[in-house]
This record gives C-alpha cells, structure tokens and sequence, in this order.
C-alpha cells in the first residue's frame, strides 16, 4: 500500500482544526467516563476483580484490531462518514452496558468501543495532518495532545454526577459519544485524500531500536493498568465515587503538566538516559501511590507525579525510534509501534487483576511500579551495549497522547519543500 501522501496540499482540507478538536474532546470525554465507569460499576456488580480485568483488557484488543482496519476502512469511506459511523457505534456500545449487564456482553462492547475509538484516532490523527504545515506542525501535535488528555481528564469529573449503579452516567456517555457527530458533520469541508502505509516487520524495529520497542510494551502494560483496574481498586479500598475521580484526574493532570518539560529536557540528553530516569521515577512514585493511604492528599501529590512520567514515557519511547531511524521509515514504525504498545495495554489490565485477587488492591500499583523497574533496568543494559546517537542527531520530541493511532507519525512528520526538492536544494 502507497505511503502516505504528506507532501500534498488538500485545498479542500478544514482552514481550522477547532470542529475536529470540538468532535474529539466530546467524543473523549464520554470515552473517559465510560472507562471509569465500567471498572466502578463492574465491581458493584459482583464481577470480581479477576473477571473485571479480563473484561477491561477487551477494549485495547478491540483497540489494536481497529488500529489495522480502521485506516483502510477510510480510504474506502472517508472521513466524515467513518467518524459518524463509528462514534454512532461507539454510543450504542456504552448505553448496552447498562442493559445487558453480565461479563460476555461487557467484554463484547468493549472490544467494539476500542476498535471505534482507534478509527476514530485515524480520522482525527490523518484529518489534522491535512492541515498542518510546518510552522504550526508542532504547536497543533501539542493542542491536540493536550485536547485529548484533557477530555480524558474531564471525563473523570462527570463520575461525580450521577449514581454508578444507575443507568444515568450510561445514558451521559452515550449522549456525548453521539454528539461528537455533530461538528465534524456540519463543517462544510469535504474530507481530505488518504493513504497509509504497511507496517516494518518487528525484527526490523527491534533490531533498530530495542529500547524504544521494549519501552513501549512496558508503558502499555503500565497504562493499561491504570486506566481499566484504578477504578476498582478505589472501590476496593472504600474510596468514594468522588475521590476515585479525583484520583484519575489527578495523574491525567499530571501527564498534561509535565510532558513538555520532560520532552523538552530530553532533547538536551541522551534519549535512552531520558527513558532511564523517567522510568525510574515512575517506579518510585508508583510504590509510593501504593504505600499511601488510599485517598489521601500525600498519595494524590506522588500521583501527580506517577501520572507526569507513566505518560508521557510513551512519547520519550516513540521519539527513541523516530531518532534511530530513517525518516522514510518513522510513519511505517508507528504503525507497529501502536501495535506493540496496545498488546501491553491488554497485558496490563490482566495480569493486573490477577495480582489484586491474590494479594491486595495496593497490588495494582506495585505492578505498575515493578514494571517501569523492569525496563529501567533493561535500558540500563542496552546502554551499555550499544552506543545511542549523539544528542545533536536526536530529532525533536514527539508530544502525543497515551493512547494515539498509527497516524500520528504522518501527523509529526514534516512535509517537504517540493519547490526546494526539485532543485537540489539539501534543505529540503
């Protein structure tokens, strides 16, 4: 399949990217509340920890299956009717979780709901390219990270209003999955073209940039854990509906805080030394979250810190890859590093569950501790087998979301001069 055509102007292309911004942030705020709700709800209903996890890890299988559909499924459909189409699919998905209330069904719409939100990513991710020129390439990567992570984060603060054992935060998310509909389908701009690429094998990319490979699959494991299973060990710590809210805010907070002073600081040292350090004190202020008392103010602020580093970790690894690889290469290595990153993000939540079950809840976040240890340590060993580029050959820091589609390598990549190229010019 052809690369992707960065180097085209779409005239017919958005002059603005606030409607897709509008579409995005409502259709994550209903994604946000929803993911919390779940992992809430599920334990009111006598799930168990064990079988909550299992039925969690459904969303990012849905999420790693739709990361390689979804794209081909716009070029054949297009834009605006994709995001309709599975934002509308989307919204089913969360309201059938209030009527069919059993594990089967659950984990059925939650592989639904994560494929549509990766197609979704795709729309969002490819749409934004269209209009992203070099001057504003950054700052819109930048908006867009922060529009997503925000409307995560504020999709935690719906959870305070409503009962979880009701059908009304249901009945909210799926209100808000439907109404992101809404300005991408009344902006009046057709869609721009699009085409993507296949995928590099992953002995290639490991090959490359094991660092970035093994990095990336621990930082879904992390995540992974964090978003589905800190629900239910709020409520199995007595924890209100309000401070398990609070909770995810505040480490969602932390990550939009704290992603361009780490990125920023990266691009003055050795990427893999960024990788080494930010790992290790996600480990620490993980053991601390775990340490703590549950709610309490001290665990909130090393929250805060655990949120600023288990996050934006996933960056530092993908700009690790893009700094070791050609730039012909960046877009096909995103594409598996998406995958590689969604196949932890399964892991996280399961092996998550099955340490709570056996242990306690506190368990979750030594997990999540025990895991950044792990590949701090594997860092540390690769950078004494291999010599990393020179910090002057590293290329910027890519800001982008915990959670992002293969796309956003289009999106981060530069687009070339063609005036400049035809000439000769080295520039371009």
């Amino acid at each position: 399949m052809a690369t992707p055509d960065i180097d085209r102007p779409y005239a017919s292309a958005p002059a603005t990217p606030w409607p897709l911004l509008a579409a995005l942030a409502l259709l994550l705020l209903g994604s946000g509340l929803l993911g919390s709700l779940l992992g809430i709800r599920a334990q009111l209903d006598g799930f168990g920890t064990r079988v909550t996890g299992v039925v969690l890890a459904f969303y990012y299988i849905g999420f790693v299956v739709g990361s390689r559909i979804a794209p081909k499924v716009v070029t054949q459909v297009g834009h605006i009717r994709v995001f309709a189409g599975l934002a509308a699919l989307a919204s089913t998905g969360a309201l059938s979780h209030a009527v069919l209330v059993n594990p089967i069904t659950w984990s059925l719409a939650r592989a639904i709901t994560g494929a549509c939100i990766a197609g979704l990513y795709v729309v969002a991710e490819s749409w934004l390219n269209s209009i992203a020129t070099n001057e504003i390439r950054s700052r819109l990567l930048s908006l867009y990270m922060i529009v997503v992570m925000g409307a995560i984060g504020g999709g935690q603060l719906l959870l305070s209003l409503g009962d979880p054992a009701s059908f009304n935060l249901f009945i909210l998310a799926g209100a808000l999955l439907s109404l992101a509909v809404v300005p991408v389908s009344l902006a009046a701009v057709p869609s721009p073209a699009f085409s993507v690429p296949e995928p590099m094998q992953l002995r290639q990319l490991w090959h490359k940039a094991p660092v970035g490979v093994g990095g990336g699959l621990g930082t879904g494991v992390a995540n992974g854990a964090i978003f589905a299973m800190t629900p239910v060990y709020g409520i199995a710590t007595g924890m209100s509906v309000v401070e398990i809210s609070i909770l995810m805010l505040v480490m969602i907070a932390g990550a939009v805080t704290l992603q361009m002073p780490i990125g920023l600081w990266s691009n003055h040292v050795r990427r893999r030394r960024s990788i080494l350090i930010v790992n290790l004190i996600a480990a620490l202020a993980a053991a601390g979250v775990a340490g703590l008392e549950a709610g309490g103010l001290p665990q909130l602020a090393v929250a805060f810190v655990l949120g600023g580093t288990t996050f934006p970790a996933y960056s530092l690894n993908l700009s690790h890859v893009n700094d070791v690889l050609e730039p012909a290469q960046t877009v096909s290595a995103s594409s598996l590093f998406v995958l590689v990153t969604g196949i932890g993000s399964v892991l996280g939540p399961i092996f998550a569950s099955l340490l709570m079950a056996g242990t306690n809840p506190a368990a979750l976040f030594w997990f999540i501790g025990a895991v950044h240890a792990a590949v701090a340590l594997f860092v540390a060993a690769r950078i004494t087998v291999r010599e990393a580029p020179p910090v002057a050959r590293q290329r910027p820091y890519l800001p982008v979301p915990a959670r992002a589609s293969a796309l956003v390598g289009v999106l981060a990549k530069p687009r070339r001069n063609r005036r400049n190229h035809r000439r000769g010019d080295p520039s371009a």
